[in-house]
Parts: structure tokens; sequence; C-alpha cells
């Protein structure tokens, strides 16, 4: 499974190839990054410049939400719950690969926690490409 993102299909894609699979791959469309708004499309260190504090990545998930489209957390993390429960019936209890970017991996990772600890896991490290995580939800 991916996300409807053409890069997340492509990797999936050469993931597929080299494991010979010939299954179904589904595109998730919830389980796309948190909405970026005016940030959409932009690289970090273009977007790095709109924000004064140090401790940049951490201050844009903080900020709930924006007038320029940043999606809120609470809707990212009900948006990838949603995605969750679709993947469940889909796989109808197999394992999963999931082809996604970072801050998807990181909200399915903060879902295991109370809200109140879900901040601090999504404005964590991020991690980096191509690397593999056994997440069981």
């Amino acid at each position: 499974m991916h996300t409807d993102l053409d890069r997340t299909k492509k990797t999936s894609q050469i993931l597929a190839d080299s494991l010979q699979f010939k299954g179904h791959m589904f595109g998730i469309t919830q389980l796309k990054e948190r909405f970026g708004g005016r940030y959409a499309g932009r690289q970090f260190n273009e977007i790095k410049k709109d924000f004064t504090a140090i401790n940049y990545p951490h201050e844009l998930w903080k900020a709930p939400s924006d007038p320029n489209g940043l999606e809120s957390i609470d809707s990212f993390l009900n948006r990838l719950g949603i995605g969750v429960e679709l993947i469940s019936q889909l796989s109808r209890g197999r394992d999963v690969v999931l082809v996604a970017h970072a801050g998807t991996i990181k909200g399915l990772m903060s879902l295991k926690y109370p809200k109140e600890q879900r901040l601090e896991i999504l404005a964590g490290p991020t991690p980096g490409n191509g690397k593999v995580f056994g997440i069981t939800i």
C-alpha cells in the first residue's frame, strides 16, 4: 500500500518489482502527509525562512493550523486513523507494506500514544529516506 502521491506510488512499484510481488497495490488517500497549505510543494529550506525559532520543524508541527491552509494536527491524525481503518479492512489481518512520507509515518507512530504525547512524536526526529519501520497499530 502507498499514499496516492506519485513518489510513493513509484517507490511502491520499485519495491514490488524487486520482490516480484504480483498482488494488488492500493493507494490510500487518507495517508498523505499533513496538508501544508501555502507550504505545500516547497522545500524545507524555503519553508524554514518563514519561521523564526531555531527549533524548526518543531515549530511547524506546533502550529495548530494557519490562515494559509496548514492542516490542523487533529484533522491530520483523524484522517490517518481513517486510513488505518481502511488498511485493516483491505488487509483482512495480513501484514502490510506501506510506502509513505516521514510525516505520515510519524503520525501513524503517534496514534499509539495518548493525545498529550503525540506532538512530541510528530515534532521529534524525522526518519531518513529509505528507512524501514515496523509499526503495529
